[in-house]
């Protein structure tokens, strides 16, 4: 009975209300904000654990950290870069 009670568990507070809390922010916000939350989200939940539960953060749970917070970084600013070029581009074909 405690493995079913266990699995409940996760399935709706884990899996369902993360879910209807992320189709709410999407209608709400934009969908930048929340890629980067659903990217750092297990770092979140990492660091969550291992001050309310003291589950032991090894090295390699860091170096997973350093790996998300660079990917993020990356995706975030390469966007960010693509975009002024893009904007740049269009506004040099209309002053021509």
């Amino acid at each position: 009975m405690n493995g079913y009670l266990a699995l409940s568990f996760v399935l709706i507070v884990g899996t369902f209300i993360p879910y209807l809390t992320v189709t709410f922010a999407l209608q709400n916000t934009q969908s930048s904000s929340v890629a980067i939350y659903s990217y750092l989200q297990p770092l979140i939940a990492t660091v969550l654990s291992s001050i309310i539960v003291g589950e032991t953060v090894s090295s390699k749970i860091i170096l997973s950290a350093i790996i998300i917070i660079s990917g993020v970084s990356f995706v975030t600013f390469a966007g960010i870069f693509k975009f002024k070029k893009v904007i740049n581009k269009v506004f040099n074909q209309f002053s021509k």
